[in-house]
């Protein structure tokens, strides 16, 4: 969650998230992405103090946990190699480095709080103060476990942290990094496991947003672009769902708003991560806007129009198209009305 008090946890406020939970087959577009099948895992035995737990082995990740549920135990290895699978199709041009992915889920608060005492004891205080939640430090991802609606998500999202920190030497500028960490949290569910990921799919999130948009409290777009989450964790709850939401509808609006005008050079942006020099673009950018701009606010402009009060007039209208009117780019009507189509 970018630059955090000179950090580099990573850290997922537990704000309730929403998965849907259906049947059907899902048809992968351009936006969803269908989960794997028949992933491969061992299961072994692993203890954290006296509390008996297991390792799952899979082609990418060791996962320890003190889980003992079996159909929890069954479902994280396919939903944490559907993770790793996404984050490749996310980002084409990062390039693994080998090192396998180390992830920690813990069935009690407590156990979470003393393996974050015993492995980060200077950074305990800090990361503590998360509620439902979890973090990405040191090249390892640590999570409590609150139920599916909620764990998941927090899961994914610090898993692309995790995988960013692993294999990109460059850092990825707060509102990137952050942005399609919440795209990670979009997630559907059978009662098999994971289904599918859609970025678009994030009901918490979109409510979240909708209610800061009505008060007329979005962050100006200039701001988002220089602050990180570090700015914004331990302010008001809606500041938190505002930075979320806003760095989420952000990677939408480049994508697919404004009927595909910035989709291009945004492609163009997601291919530089692990292929080009992030910090050396956005120098760049920050030299042609002239005057002092964040790192944040320079690779923005390396790609897009340096005319930034329209594009934020678009991205506001965007925002509330989607979260107060509830249609997506193409829509002709929203989405509560096509309930049982």
């Amino acid at each position: 969650m970018g630059d955090r008090v000179a950090i580099k946890a990573r850290i997922a406020v537990g704000i309730a998230l929403s998965i849907a939970v259906g049947a059907g087959c899902a048809h992968q577009n351009e936006n969803r992405f269908v989960a794997l099948d028949n992933v491969a895992s061992t299961q072994d035995e692993w203890r954290f103090e006296r509390t008996r737990g297991f390792k799952l082995t899979t082609e990418h990740y060791d996962i320890y946990t003190t889980i003992e549920e079996p159909r929890l135990l069954t479902s994280l290895p396919q939903a944490m190699e559907t993770c790793y699978a996404y984050y490749q199709r996310l980002l084409p041009n990062v390039t693994p480095g080998g090192e396998r992915m180390t992830v920690y889920i813990f069935a009690k608060r407590r156990e979470w709080e003393r393996f974050t005492q015993r492995r980060f004891p200077e950074r305990a205080p800090l990361l503590l103060q998360i509620r439902n939640g979890g973090y990405s430090l040191d090249r390892i991802a640590v999570a409590q476990y609150v139920t599916h609606a909620i764990t998941f998500p927090i899961i994914a999202h610090e898993g692309l942290h995790q995988f960013l920190e692993l294999n990109v030497s460059n850092r990825v500028p707060a509102w990137l990094n952050e942005g399609l960490a919440v795209e990670c949290e979009g997630q559907k569910w059978t009662m098999d496991g994971l289904r599918e990921f859609d970025p678009w799919h994030n009901p918490a999130r979109r409510n979240q947003l909708a209610e800061v948009l009505q008060r007329n409290e979005q962050t100006p777009l200039r701001e988002l672009l220089r602050i990180s989450a570090g700015h914004v964790v331990g302010g008001t709850s809606r500041g938190i769902a505002a930075y979320y939401g806003q760095v989420w509808m952000l990677q939408r609006f480049l994508s697919a708003g404004q009927d595909g005008k910035y989709a291009a050079e945004y492609q163009r942006m997601i291919d530089a991560i692990g292929s080009q020099d992030l910090d050396a673009l956005a120098q760049a950018g920050a030299i042609s806007g002239g005057g002092s701009i964040s790192p944040g606010e320079g690779l923005f402009r390396a790609f897009f129009a340096e005319d930034l009060d329209t594009i934020e007039t678009e991205y506001v209208d965007f925002m509330k198209n989607y979260a107060l009117g509830g249609k997506r780019p193409g829509d002709d009507k929203p989405w509560w009305e096509k309930l049982g189509e």
